[in-house]
């Protein structure tokens, strides 16, 4: 792996070799005023300021996702996992991988190679809970299309974000196809001490709702099949824990579920709060545009009205407060493409608290989402959400990106972070990196000269200075 140290204007590198080659996808965005930021982005072409990586091809590897762990080698930052896809037709291979990477320098404290042709890590990431209660937060890891007992059905794993030992493995009891695609940690909802798994699963054949997905409970300590939550003529899409929304004492959760619109519409959208005992839905939030794919991602966030429950952040990349609703992709009443929509809604009545939208329209609005830490001092922490679509104009056909932190009480815009020279579609991916020194982690790419783009993770500081970066021959067999 490179590995690059930037000391104000002088870099200097670590150079390492590690077992695999490929490419590290990487991402830039610059973090809140109060926080330092790791950035996952392309790198830039020659002469923009950050040095060029070797001209591996975007097709070769890319950076699915990243999800920050906590301290996992005790130097006082936190770190983080890296999910990393490859073309199987590019490269013959079918397994992703996963890679911690200290937050202080970007150097792999540890590797999760899939296990080909199993189509591994292929599904969802997800790192909000610690199962082992070692103060550092574990990996749920999909794999839909691994084969179980001889049949293509789909797993999920648990496994340990110190380590990245596989604590524990999920198989549903149907072998059904897909099983893994979506899912997210819960609280403990079976009373087990252990957080819970909430799991996409497409419905069996031959039942009164095939070619639609439920949501399944399993128990996280166990793999224990819990229970299912249904929404009549829709699909489950994905998932996101919630504190105790109805009272009953034990944790609930979001579900996004997604619909064919009538008339060729496109498609619907809906999230609702579920309770966890009952699968009853405590509120229903529809989407504002057709296409707008509400809950593309949702993360709690603490109480922002008061009333004792947690809130709710729903991002809708096709989302647009003045959207007519009837077009797919959607479209604005004015024409335009959207802007992208982010919502805060309360935790107990689904009530809208705030919604802010992207600046201009792009061809994809608002892509990702990341809660980072307080940085205007009001109690609540502020989320940055990803525009890669921004450019030097409405539609750019090659946008730089931009990152905007927003703040989480209200929804007003508190900075806005342009992608550096060289860099495009800056912000499609981030993850928070807490405590001192802390990151904030975005992925972008850059156009070489050969015409093939390459990918950085880089780790800025509170002037936006990167201090570090990681580049592709971070999986350098």
């Amino acid at each position: 792996m490179g590995v690059t140290a930037h000391q104000g204007k002088r870099l200097s590198t670590v150079s390492m070799t590690l077992p695999r080659s490929g490419v590290a996808a990487v991402r830039g965005v610059l973090l809140a005023s109060l926080l330092p930021v790791v950035i996952a982005c392309s790198a830039p072409s020659p002469g923009g300021g950050i040095p060029a990586a070797p001209a591996i091809g975007e097709d070769a590897w890319s950076l699915a996702g990243l999800e920050p762990l906590g301290d996992v080698d005790g130097d006082g930052r936190e770190d983080c996992a890296a999910w990393i896809l490859p073309s199987a037709v590019r490269l013959g291979l079918e397994e992703g991988l996963l890679l911690a990477l200290s937050g202080s320098d970007g150097r792999v404290i540890w590797r999760r190679d899939g296990e080909s042709p199993a189509m591994e890590w292929r599904g969802f990431l997800d790192g909000s809970a610690d199962f082992t209660s070692d103060g550092v937060r574990d990996l749920v890891a999909g794999c839909p299309r691994k084969e179980v007992r001889g049949m293509e059905g789909g797993t999920v794993r648990i496994l340990s974000g110190r380590s990245g030992a596989v604590l524990l493995t999920v198989v549903p009891g149907d072998g059904a196809a897909e099983f893994g695609r979506e899912g997210s940690a819960l609280g403990d909802i079976d009373g087990d001490g252990t957080p819970d798994l909430a799991l996409r699963s497409p419905a069996p054949v031959d039942s009164p709702r095939e070619g639609l997905a439920d949501v399944r409970l399993h128990s996280g300590r166990t793999g224990a099949f819990l229970s299912s939550i249904r929404e009549p003529g829709w699909s489950a899409v994905r998932s996101c824990r919630l504190g105790d929304s109805d009272g009953d004492g034990i944790p609930d959760l979001a579900v996004a579920w997604s619909r064919p619109g009538a008339a060729g519409r496109g498609w619907e959208s809906l999230v609702t709060l579920v309770s966890s005992a009952s699968g009853r839905a405590i509120s229903r939030i529809p989407g504002t545009a057709a296409g707008g794919n509400l809950g593309r991602r949702m993360d709690p966030i603490p109480d922002i009205d008061g009333d004792g429950v947690s809130d709710l952040l729903i991002l809708e990349p096709g989302g647009d407060p003045d959207s007519t609703g009837d077009t797919g992709p959607a479209v604005t009443t004015s024409g335009r493409f959207p802007r992208g929509r982010l919502a805060a809604h309360s935790g107990m009545s689904g009530a809208l608290l705030w919604e802010r939208s992207g600046e201009v329209p792009t061809l994809e609005g608002w892509t990702d989402l990341a809660l980072a830490g307080d940085a205007d001092g009001d109690g609540i922490p502020d989320p940055w959400v990803g525009s890669p679509g921004s450019g030097r104009f409405p539609l750019d056909p090659e946008p730089a990106g931009a990152a905007f932190l927003l703040s989480g009480r209200t929804g007003r815009v508190l900075r806005r972070v342009d992608g550096p020279p060289g860099i495009l579609r800056f912000g499609e991916r981030m993850a928070p990196l807490e405590g001192e020194g802390g990151l904030l982690l975005l992925s972008g790419h850059v156009m070489e000269d050969s015409g093939r783009r390459t990918w950085r993770i880089l780790a800025m500081d509170r002037e936006a200075g990167v201090t570090f970066q990681v580049d592709p021959t971070v999986l350098a067999r």
